[in-house]
């Protein structure tokens, strides 16, 4: 087989597919102008003086990349429904089947260039919204809490007083509102590192309204003035402790966490497959972070799903239909997917089914559907062709 020629996009293809590519553009900035339009809206209600109009612009710029990204697939349905149904009204599909194309070749053609764009996409998600939401979270929270500063590793570190002295907190990753991995409180006493405390993980106690940290480590720092060669120098001494499960009053509380907490939705494939071997070794549950792992590697089949779809529903009813009809159903179909995607993962959480299932098992009843649909519609095209 000839690879070259499979790939090669004749003059056909190349229109078909700059018409589906060109729709599909179209819904994505109109879909990525509502969505910021309501992110704006919402970012309105939290302005203070340190959080001004100028940054909550910003952070809402930063937050396309994701929301580009999250909505592709649907976007992709409407502009392949928008951009095949026009061609259908203008019965140019009509003229393309008469020349002896059948409707997988069609799809085919179209496919190729959806490929191309899907890989930008793809490209997008992976390297580009990752540390564009990192990039929002870590400005809206240094605006809101000025004792926050975020690091570009999703670190947090805090200015608090502990026990009456001044103190540097820093969090390793926030895991979720109750949890912390990875905690470090550094005491200062007269401009120097007096105590040093670390923990792999704190707990919120909510009797207590403090953090619990587990199997915490203690290193007193003290200095002593030692005479060396007639003249006084400082000197350090350093105990080590095990100090067992202490409570510490942190400014953190969980209902500011929620804006730090790590989102599984704006993690890159690689960023997700270290996150889930951390979590691995500090025995903590890795299967919501599995399943969106299995999301993201299965969004290929995702799109073949949302393309293949189209193709039934536009030569179905390859007459005269309104493109308000062709973009309602769209709407319709992209929401019982999201939905129908939300529910058989929540299922495969709660009931422990493979995780797989319930990141392709939409894709797949949408996939399965569409090939029905393709049978039906090169049954009757074949039984008029022979009869002429």
């Amino acid at each position: 087989m000839n690879l070259r020629a499979v790939w090669t996009l004749n003059r056909i293809e190349r229109y078909l597919g700059r018409t589906v590519v060109a729709y599909t553009l179209g819904v994505l900035a109109v879909l990525l102008v509502v969505l910021g339009f309501v992110e704006l809206s919402i970012q309105l209600g939290k302005l203070n003086d340190s959080y001004t109009l100028e940054k909550g612009v910003l952070y809402t710029l930063l937050k396309l990349p994701v929301y580009g990204y999250e909505v592709f697939p649907v976007a992709l349905l409407i502009g392949a429904l928008m951009g095949l149904g026009a061609l259908a009204n203008r019965s140019e599909l009509i003229v393309i089947r008469a020349a002896g194309w059948p409707v997988w070749r069609i799809f085919a053609g179209v496919l190729k260039s959806v490929l191309l764009f899907a890989l930008v996409m793809v490209a997008l998600g992976e390297w580009v919204a990752p540390p564009s939401e990192a990039l929002a979270k870590k400005l809206r929270a240094e605006a809101l809490h000025k004792d926050y500063s975020i690091g570009s590793d999703n670190g947090v570190w805090l200015r608090q007083r502990l026990g009456g002295k001044p103190a540097m907190v820093h969090v390793r990753t926030v895991v979720n509102a109750q949890l912390l991995a990875g905690v470090e409180l550094f005491v200062m006493e007269k401009n120097r590192l007096a105590r040093y405390v670390a923990a792999p993980r704190a707990r919120w106690d909510a009797e207590k309204g403090a953090w619990r940290l587990e199997r915490a480590k203690s290193r007193q720092i003290t200095a002593q003035n030692r005479l060396v060669d007639g003249t006084l120098q400082p000197a350090f001494s350093v105990r080590s402790e095990k100090v067992g499960d202490p409570l510490v009053p942190l400014v953190l509380e969980p209902e500011t966490l929620t804006v730090l907490q790590v989102d599984t939705r704006y993690m890159g494939i690689r960023d997700l497959m270290g996150y889930i071997d951390f979590l691995h070794a500090n025995g903590l549950d890795v299967r919501p972070y599995q399943l969106a792992l299995a999301r993201k590697l299965s969004l290929p089949l995702t799109l073949l799903a949302m393309l293949a779809i189209v193709f039934p529903l536009v030569f179905g009813s390859i007459r005269q239909v309104s493109m308000g009809q062709r973009i309602f159903v769209g709407v319709l179909i992209g929401l019982g997917f999201h939905f129908a995607n939300q529910l058989l993962g929540n299922l495969a959480l709660a009931y422990g089914l493979p995780i797989w299932l319930g990141a392709v098992a939409p894709s797949l009843i949408l996939l399965a559907l569409a090939m029905w649909g393709f049978a039906r519609l090169d049954r009757p095209w074949k039984q008029r062709r022979k009869l002429a």
